[in-house]
C-alpha cells in the first residue's frame, strides 16, 4: 500500500461519507455504515493496481450517485402522503451533475495526461 494511495483512499471515503448525508436520514441509518464499508473495501482492493484503479472505483460510484440519491428520496416520502423528493435531493442532483461529474472527468483524464507526459507514451487513442 502506497502512502499516497492511503491518503487518497481516506479522502475519498471521507467525501463519500459526507455525500451520504444527501440520502434521507432513515436510509442513512439503515444502510450508511454498510455503504461506507463497501466503498472503503472497494477502494482498498483497487489500491494494489494503483491510483488510476482507485480513481476508477470512485468515478463509477460518482456516476450513479445523483440517480441513487433521487431514487432513495422518492422511495421515502417527505411528508405523509407525498412521494416527491425534497429540495435537498434536487440540489444534490444539480450539484453532482453539473459540478462533480465534470470535475471527476477532469481528474481522470488529467491524470492520464500527466501519466502520458511522464512515461512519454500515449495511453488513449
Amino acid at each position: 500500500m502506497r502512502h499516497g494511495n492511503r491518503s487518497l483512499v481516506s479522502s475519498l471515503v471521507a467525501l463519500y461519507a459526507l455525500l451520504l448525508r444527501l440520502y434521507p436520514a432513515a436510509f442513512r441509518q439503515t444502510f450508511g455504515a454498510e455503504m461506507v464499508a463497501v466503498f472503503r473495501a472497494s477502494l482498498e482492493a483497487a489500491e494494489a493496481a494503483g491510483t488510476g484503479a482507485v480513481l476508477g472505483v470512485a468515478w463509477r460510484e460518482l456516476l450513479g450517485f445523483p440517480r441513487n440519491v433521487v431514487a432513495a428520496r422518492r422511495a421515502v416520502p417527505v411528508n405523509p402522503g407525498s412521494r416527491r423528493p425534497g429540495w435537498r435531493a434536487w440540489i444534490a442532483w444539480v450539484f453532482l451533475s453539473t459540478l462533480a461529474i465534470p470535475a471527476a472527468w477532469a481528474i481522470t483524464f488529467g491524470g492520464i495526461w500527466v501519466a502520458e507526459a511522464v512515461i512519454g507514451q500515449t495511453m488513449m487513442h
